[in-house]
């Protein structure tokens, strides 16, 4: 079993190989040691979470449409963590994100993503879809004292938010899985554009 983290950094390898991240520590070896190279630069590696969140872009991605529109492929692989589309690369659990759409069922509005604080803003942002009109809005939370607002973490940001890091899930989950996600979505496109 090749998990997913060790497939990501395979994905990753020629950029790795070609950055600073090729000195970025990951369990106390450099990460050129990882792939039995020796490093061919001496600049300092970046930090292993910058390394991980520039990693995360070769996951499948997951948003609100997407997951209205091949919810049966999606809830095959309630397990998976999938990259969520937005501002940064946060993972989202599929069955949690299944469920939150279960729990906005009987509501004409559901929370769909988010934005954080910023230089210009000090707000959580929460967006909001309506299954009646189609139609957007935006509910903003004041930050009580650098954390997050208890309303939008309950609406939508606990969803974002693990007891574990991102490596020790990728670590425990089985990339064949992912292939096994992303062979079906294309499929589902696929059969999707012979229908047209």
């Amino acid at each position: 079993m090749t998990n997913a983290l060790d497939a990501l950094f395979q994905l990753n390898k020629s950029f790795i190989m070609s950055s600073k991240f090729q000195n970025t520590l990951y369990k106390g070896k450099k990460v050129c040691e990882y792939f039995g190279e020796k490093p061919t630069t001496f600049r300092v590696g970046g930090s292993f979470a910058a390394l991980l969140d520039k990693m995360l872009d070769k996951l499948p991605t997951i948003s609100y449409e997407k997951l209205l529109k091949n919810r049966a492929v999606y809830e095959k692989y309630p397990h998976l963590y999938l990259r969520f589309i937005g501002k940064h690369n946060y993972l989202v659990n599929i069955g949690a994100f299944c469920r939150h759409l279960d729990a906005y069922a009987d509501s004409p509005e559901i929370p769909v993503n988010f934005y954080l604080p910023s230089f210009f803003s000090r707000y959580y942002t929460i967006c909001w879809h309506n299954h009646l009109t189609k139609n957007g809005r935006t509910e903003r939370f004041a930050t009580p004292n650098g954390g997050v607002p208890t309303k939008a973490n309950e609406l939508f940001l606990h969803l974002f938010y693990f007891d574990e890091p991102y490596e020790q899930i990728l670590e425990t989950t089985d990339w064949a899985d992912y292939e096994s996600l992303i062979i079906e979505l294309k499929n589902v496109k696929f059969n999707e554009k012979k229908r047209q």
